[in-house]
């Protein structure tokens, strides 16, 4: 069975098997109501009011996040949130600062986790600096709780972002569930399983340098909607030793959150094929890894780098770049779809400058959104190969040419030489009105015709063979259109019998 390892976890302030260093009431250790270990600390809050505790301890009080699980079971006395119904107090330097968590509004029982960034403003008093002397529990009532034995447990309070995991061997992979269950030992909080989604509190590193990891997950993951830094979401793969086979499932974030989806280290072996990636911030990839039929819904930028990245969906990116940066070399860039993007390309200074060609993206033409957004600083030209659609730019970018050359073909038929050919452009199939000649030739020396085109969009198009070899045969009239993909076609001759 696949083993999974934890490294770099949370520091521990207490994990509630003392009542020692607690403050603010009488506390006595529960050895059934627990999330970890041997014991938590419980206590009994009765006042109609304002009820708080706390537990000496001492660490860098600035950008910190402090977890700590919480059980109440008076519910209906406490405040809604609005009101401060339940806070986290962090002591530090800086005086006394409060975060309001909950209520009994958005809380409704039973043992949880509570989350706060000592770097975000607390409801009330200062940004906690210099060394955190304590950390508590305020919460506050609409009346007073029943005087029972005990009604608040704490167990498990750390500080820290998030781990490191490693593990598994070839064959027999570690994946989401490993992770949940070595978390829930030690109750870190940062990967927590129910009805098989797991849900995420922190940064996530899947492998280790030369560590060996094998992870292999389809599996849905969602980073939970909590009062964290901005930037403390995060899934990362990292190492020599760390191979990664994603295939369907889903990665997503709660509210307003957003996360980094982080696979730009050009170690590790990885592959990723069909799952949905929503409401992520910057995702990153690198050269010889593969993506494919994966959606990216409402996410920042997807940088491809060099990877294998094909038959992908790209929607709803509503930033101001691109929905996808160009890579340095467009030729493993292909064949995605971008729906209702404010931009769904950008090329900048780093993309393609060589040959830079869309291989068949498809594009869906809404008004004011931009295919292409070019931030190079410079005019560019694509070339539009595959059957790909792109005709728009972003006009507050440098200028895009799109430059689709397509050819068509004529073969005529019995296979003859010497033949006199045009090719003109009409108003209308079935009609010579109106005709320009585009190319032709007096007297052909081989018996099929290339003409090269740039397509911009479906063009009537008239081919006339005027005379042959001894008048053997009718002169021919044949009428075409113009596409956005490469023609060839055959026109047969009918022999002349009045000749």
């Amino acid at each position: 069975m696949a083993t999974a390892v934890l490294s770099n976890v949370p520091a521990t302030i207490t994990l509630c098997e003392s009542i020692t260093g607690w403050t603010g009431d009488t506390f006595v250790l529960d050895s059934d109501i627990k999330v970890q270990g041997g014991n938590s600390v419980s206590c009994a809050m009765t006042n109609n009011g304002t009820n708080t505790i706390a537990y000496a301890t001492s660490f860098a009080a600035t950008n910190q996040h402090i977890r700590i699980w919480v059980n109440l079971t008076f519910v209906s006395n406490i405040d809604v949130i609005a009101n401060d119904g339940i806070q986290i107090s962090v002591v530090s330097g800086a005086g006394t600062a409060l975060y309001t968590v909950g209520g009994r509004d958005t809380y409704g029982g039973g043992w949880k986790q509570f989350v706060i960034y000592t770097g975000n403003t607390p409801t009330s008093g200062s940004t906690p600096s210099g060394t955190c002397t304590s950390v508590g529990l305020q919460v506050n009532t609409t009346s007073k709780p029943r005087n029972q034995p005990a009604n608040c447990y704490v167990d498990a309070i750390y500080y820290g972002d998030g781990f490191t995991v490693t593990g598994g061997t070839s064959g027999d992979e570690i994946d989401w569930s490993h992770v949940a269950a070595l978390d829930a030992i030690e109750a870190y909080g940062v990967v927590t399983r129910l009805d098989d989604v797991y849900f995420l509190a922190g940064d996530v590193t899947i492998g280790s340098g030369a560590t060996a990891t094998w992870f292999k997950s389809g599996q849905k993951v969602q980073f939970k909607d909590l009062d964290v830094s901005s930037t403390l979401y995060s899934v990362s793969f990292a190492g020599s030793g760390c191979n990664v086979d994603i295939s369907g499932g889903s990665y997503g974030a709660a509210g307003t959150q957003n996360y980094v989806f982080d696979a730009s280290d050009v170690n590790i072996s990885f592959t990723m094929q069909g799952p949905q990636i929503a409401n992520a911030g910057l995702i990153s990839f690198a050269n010889g890894q593969s993506i494919s039929n994966t959606v990216f819904d409402s996410c920042d930028q997807v940088d491809p780098s060099t990877s294998s990245f094909d038959r992908n969906t790209i929607t709803n990116y509503v930033g101001t770049a691109g929905a996808v940066l160009f890579p340095s070399d467009s030729t493993n860039f292909t064949n995605c779809n971008f729906i209702n993007n404010n931009n769904s390309i950008e090329y900048d200074a780093t993309s393609d400058a060589t040959t830079p060609t869309l291989f068949g993206h498809t594009f869906d033409d809404v008004a004011g959104k931009y295919d292409i957004n070019n931030t190079s600083g410079g005019a560019i030209t694509l070339v539009i190969s595959g059957g790909g659609n792109a005709n728009s730019f972003n006009p507050g970018g440098s200028m895009v040419t799109f430059s689709n050359p397509k050819s068509f073909k004529f073969t005529v038929s019995p296979s003859i030489t010497g033949y006199e050919w045009r090719i003109y452009s009409v108003t209308a199939l079935g009609s010579l009105d109106g005709a320009v000649e585009l190319a032709g030739q007096e007297s052909a020396t081989v018996d099929n015709q290339t003409y090269n085109y740039t397509y911009s969009a479906d063009t009537p198009i008239a081919v006339q063979i005027i005379s042959q070899p001894d008048e053997d045969y009718e002169e021919a009239v044949r009428y075409y259109n113009l596409l956005a993909t490469n023609q060839d076609v055959n026109i047969g001759l009918i022999e002349d019998k009045n000749n």
